[in-house]
């Protein structure tokens, strides 16, 4: 006999994610991801590895910080689009539209050693001297 169906929320479905892309620095000393602040927009967080040995709720990590405190509070928009370690662990490079709705990504650099003491508004606009250029973002094969 089949077990009984238990419906599943659209929200569960079709909503957006409460934490997603988990990710490890390259030389394995930095794990960061995107999880919901307290006012429900997707920001960067961090971890040092290895992660400390005690005793969690499972369903956080310890050590964790928040590394970014989006502006745009007040429509709760997420901090970025896409996001990903230099090579040497010493910063973490994202995609973020620089007005919403504008599809104009531009690429923002935040020194993790800086953004772990205080969250950061934003990071260092890499492309703030080009305003007219921005970051290509594929339907088909992903970042350009």
């Amino acid at each position: 006999m089949p077990p009984p169906s238990v419906p599943v929320p659209l929200r569960a479905l079709f909503g957006k994610a409460d934490v997603a892309v988990l990710k490890v620095s390259p030389n394995g000393k930095h794990l960061a991801w995107l999880a919901r602040s307290v006012e429900g927009a997707l920001e960067l967080w961090h971890a040092p590895l290895p992660l400390p040995s005690t005793a969690t709720d499972g369903f956080s990590i310890p050590g964790a910080r928040q590394l970014t405190a989006s502006a745009h509070r007040s429509n709760r928009r997420d901090i970025c689009f896409s996001f990903t370690f230099t090579v040497d662990d010493a910063r973490i490079l994202y995609l973020r539209e620089t007005e919403h709705g504008s599809e104009l990504y531009h690429l923002f650099a935040i020194d993790i050693a800086e953004a772990r003491q205080q969250p950061v508004e934003a990071g260092v606009d890499l492309l703030a001297a080009h305003p007219q250029l921005t970051c290509s973002v594929g339907f088909v094969g992903g970042l350009q």
